[in-house]
């Protein structure tokens, strides 16, 4: 390895990283010293109508037999941070890939994958560009420090969530006052430090909640990582695009989240909270090539931010006489920005300073609603509707200075021909809004006692999308769009057998779909001369159907499932090149509706609680996914994955190993020239120390990748790799320690 300490700035150091959360801690530390000599009272109806109350969101994974949930617990005793670990040590079959920044589930990823936090849609953002002036992403505007768990709902179904659902639903929690709070005790506290080998990164996270007699509770979040690349196994070093080591970058990461509830009489309850994410990365690219940029002098900075507002609503009836059991709304606001800025020196034509400016940015507005009634009879029902509104507008604008002249490039600036190519101070896509309508029902219907459950459930949803006229600032191939609209029904149906007290056997088919983005529809990149890669305003939405076949087993010492899906989609989206135009002479691409495709598989986990300190573990996941239209596999699809383990826990201390697998990747679009990845197997080690002197303290450590073995994520090494392959290499042998303290 290159040492890259000349690039580290002293503003990364542990020192200022403690500097950096100062001025969080007073907001901590005078919230708790308002309510720490306040006495708690409050009744035992105030908290019953606390948890009675289910927060939006929350239904799909109670009334999904093949939901996992991951709580806080396991992120940090396997000391948990981005979304490629959690499905490498938590949750086989989610992962994530790093060269679209999306979650991949059963091998749908990008919008394909319905993500929300606390019940917010979260955008998935990319424009149009590609390569280093281009942005995607928006999913990993996490700080998974501040979670309080991680519900995946696996499967095509969009009956109850609505667009997005294709591959399945992934619903973050962050943490709220009861995550902190004792029973009886007015205010909580929670603190976490820690070191991660791995991009050599520091963090400090602290929370802190309370609850008053008068039924308010508070929680107040702030946290701050600061950290450098992301290590590999390369072995190259230098400039140019024969480096396979990562390129040096420093990051800082900061979070905040407030959050305020209030119960009021006969159990009503009303909350309000806020969050800030935001991220920024300095890299210093060093694999540009540099036949057209100067050795070390292209500089990349991208940033990730997120804030949001929502006012939650929430009732639970007392008894059976009311009209409904329960209510909840939620409104909320949310703004969400990707950006990327180049500043390099070209030694190619034109040479000298240049300079691009990305920014890609969607603000949405929600409102929501679901309400539930169960009614007792021969043939029980348990009743659950909503509804739900979305609005957004997406802006892109791509600003730069380099020292092209001005067109045309004729003559005395024929040399300046390659300017052809640069476009910037425009808009790829115009301004778009658009909205989202849906309605919801579902009904659960209850025989012999409950033992046989059917449940219909069937969703509608309107969306469109408008285009702004003329806002296409500078862009030379600006035209006028068409609006998109299209309606989708959403119909399902599960039925459960509960054949023993722990077994139980079940069968779902259901419908998806998925709503185009205005990127898809509207994007124009390129320049009259050359090329164009264009959207398509006719596309249609994508859809799904499919079964979902399994059995749950749970007792006391074994839990165990096993899941068959099979789900067929049609007017699948995906990118096509065609031939050039007289316009645009070298070549068109643009999006198309792709009519076959076909993805299935199986998944499987079990857990075996041997003793009171004993447990065994296992989980898998295969998929295999088709494009039949054109014969040929889908390189979003993951090969066999499997984790499986062992645990011994006490009170005080317990360590875990874990075995993390993956088949090798036989399964490509194109097998002479996409990558076909080995399998492998790691070996990880975690462990907690909780002295029973220090109550409340815990000591967490791992290492990871044991044996230094050297491997790859499939989905994250490009069907055309430009680098060598040791580029896109996982992290070698690692470890992370972290201490977290509550009271």
């Amino acid at each position: 390895m290159t040492n890259n300490q000349d690039v580290r700035p002293e503003a990364l150091t542990g020192q200022a990283l403690t500097l950096r959360l100062v001025a969080a801690l007073p907001l901590l530390l005078a919230a708790q010293a308002a309510v720490s000599q306040t006495a708690l009272s409050a009744d035992e109806s105030t908290a019953q109508a606390f948890s009675a109350i289910t927060i939006m969101g929350e239904r799909e994974a109670e009334q999904t037999p093949w939901a996992t949930q991951t709580g806080r617990e396991v992120l940090e005793q396997q000391q948990i941070l981005n979304w490629s670990q959690f499905g490498s040590r938590a949750e086989p079959g989610v992962n994530f890939n790093t060269t679209n920044n999306s979650i991949n589930i059963r091998g749908l990823d990008k919008n394909r994958v319905l993500t929300r936090i606390d019940g917010v849609r979260q955008p998935y953002l990319v424009d149009i560009r590609g390569g280093m002036g281009g942005v995607s992403g928006g999913l990993s505007s996490i700080d998974f420090n501040a979670l309080s768990s991680i519900d995946v709902v696996r499967g095509a179904d969009s009956s109850t969530v609505g667009s997005g659902a294709m591959g399945g639903v992934v619903d973050v929690r962050t943490l709220s006052p009861d995550d902190l709070l004792v029973p009886g005790q007015a205010v909580g506290f929670a603190a976490k430090s820690g070191y991660f080998s791995v991009d050599q990164s520091w963090l400090l996270n602290g929370a802190v909640a309370g609850q008053t007699q008068q039924g308010l509770k508070w929680l107040v979040q702030a946290g701050v990582q600061l950290g450098h690349e992301t290590q590999n196994q390369g072995t190259v070093g230098g400039v140019g695009i024969t480096r396979s080591e990562p390129n040096p970058d420093n990051y800082t990461q900061q979070n905040y989240l407030i959050k305020l509830q209030q119960a009021l009489g006969n159990n009503h309850k009303v909350g309000m909270s806020g969050a800030y994410f935001d991220r920024q990365d300095d890299i210093k690219d060093l694999t540009a090539n540099p036949a057209s940029f100067a050795a070390g002098q292209s500089a990349l900075t991208k940033t990730s931010s997120r804030q949001s507002v929502a006012l939650d609503y929430a009732w639970a009836a007392s008894d059976s006489q009311n009209l409904l059991d329960t209510f909840a709304a939620q409104a909320y606001w949310q703004a969400a920005k990707l950006s990327s800025n180049l500043n390099a020196n070209r030694l190619a034509i034109p040479t000298g300073p240049y300079q691009r400016d990305n920014t890609l940015k969607e603000d949405s507005w929600g409102l929501q609603f679901d309400a539930s009634k169960r009614l007792e009879g021969v043939v029980s029902q348990n009743w659950l509707f909503g509804g739900d509104w979305l609005g957004t507008t997406l802006t892109q604008f791509a600003g730069g200075k380099d020292t092209c002249p001005p067109p045309p490039y004729v003559g005395r600036n024929a040399r300046f021909m390659g300017c052809r190519f640069f476009h910037n101070n425009q808009s790829d896509v115009p301004k778009t809004r658009g909205n989202q309508y849906a309605l919801w029902a579902q009904n659960t219907l209850g025989f012999a006692n409950d033992r046989f459950l059917l449940t219909p459930a069937l969703r509608y949803d309107y969306y469109t999308y408008s285009p702004s006229v003329g806002s296409f600032e500078g862009n030379p191939t600006s035209t006028a769009f068409q609006s998109n609209s299209a309606q989708a029904w959403s119909p399902k149906l599960l039925a459960t057998y509960r054949a023993t007290q722990s077994l139980s056997l079940y069968a779902q088919y259901a419908f998806s779909f998925n709503a185009p983005t205005a990127t898809q529809l509207y994007s124009r990149y390129g320049s009259p001369g050359t090329y164009l890669v264009s959207g398509n305003p006719t596309l249609k939405p994508e859809k799904g159907r499919g079964w979902e076949l399994g059995t749950k087993y749970e007792d006391r010492q074994i839990n165990a499932s096993l899941t068959y899906f099979d789900n067929r989609y049609e007017n699948f989206i995906e990118s096509v090149t065609g031939r050039g135009t007289p316009q645009y002479p070298m070549f068109t691409q643009t999006f198309e509706n792709l009519e076959n495709v076909r993805i299935y598989g199986l998944e499987a986990r079990s857990e075996w609680k041997l003793t009171s300190n004993w447990r065994v573990f296992g989980s898998l996941a295969w998929t295999v996914g088709r494009d039949r239209s054109n014969d040929r596999y889908l390189n979003s699809v993951a090969p066999l994955q499997s984790i499986a383990g062992v645990t011994y826990a006490e009170q005080q201390w317990g360590v875990t190993a874990q075995v993390a697998a993956a088949a090798a990747r036989t399964k490509v679009a194109n097998a002479k020239t996409d990558f076909q990845a080995p399998g492998y197997g790691i070996v990880d080690l975690t462990a907690y120390w909780r002295p029973a002197q220090l109550k409340g303290l815990s000591v967490q450590a791992g290492i990871f990748n044991v044996f230094d073995k050297t491997y790859w994520n499939a989905l994250d090494v490009p069907s055309n790799p430009v680098l060598p392959l040791g580029a896109y290499t996982q992290p070698g042998r690692n470890f992370a320690v972290s201490l977290t303290y509550q009271y």
